[in-house]
């Protein structure tokens, strides 16, 4: 569950910042941000995440520990390796696929018909996915929301 209420609340406190200000930099009604800082959104889109941690300066790790407290780093599973033979061994060096959407639902935990649906479908993006899937790839935190949400007409 995330606390995107505690985080709104402490960073108003610290910014100044009003709610009717809030909603008028993230294009999100003040309607929805009560609800956020009520608890009454249960899934926390990643591009809500973005845009009220951008509009309060956009320090993801900060951030992190403030909505996710139990977001803990390096709990990322393993991906299974077969043992190779001599020509198996060998090939390793031809082979460069990474980061499929196999892989990531391994690493992850994230069920891969849920990793397809983010890929291949409609599936509406949550801020828990995309922190998981930065550190399956080696990214910073918040490098991924940046990277996609920034300078895209949202």
């Amino acid at each position: 569950m995330h606390k995107i209420g505690d985080y709104i609340e402490f960073k108003k406190r610290i910014s100044g910042f009003t709610e009717e200000f809030l909603a008028m930099q993230t294009d999100l009604s003040q309607s929805h941000i009560n609800k956020l800082k009520n608890g009454n959104v249960p899934k926390l889109s990643a591009l809500t995440f973005y845009k009220i941690v951008a509009v309060f300066g956009g320090d993801f790790k900060e951030a992190i520990k403030i909505v996710f407290p139990d977001f803990p780093n390096n709990i990322l599973k393993k991906v299974p390796q077969k043992k190779r033979n001599q020509f198996g061994t060998f090939m390793l060096k031809f082979e460069n696929v990474t980061n499929t959407p196999k892989i990531i639902s391994i690493k992850t935990g994230i069920p891969e018909t849920r990793i397809l649906d983010l890929f291949f479908r409609n599936g509406s993006l949550e801020a828990f996915e995309l922190l998981l899937i930065e550190q399956a790839i080696g990214k910073k935190p918040g490098e991924l929301f940046i990277d996609f949400f920034q300078n895209k007409d949202i």
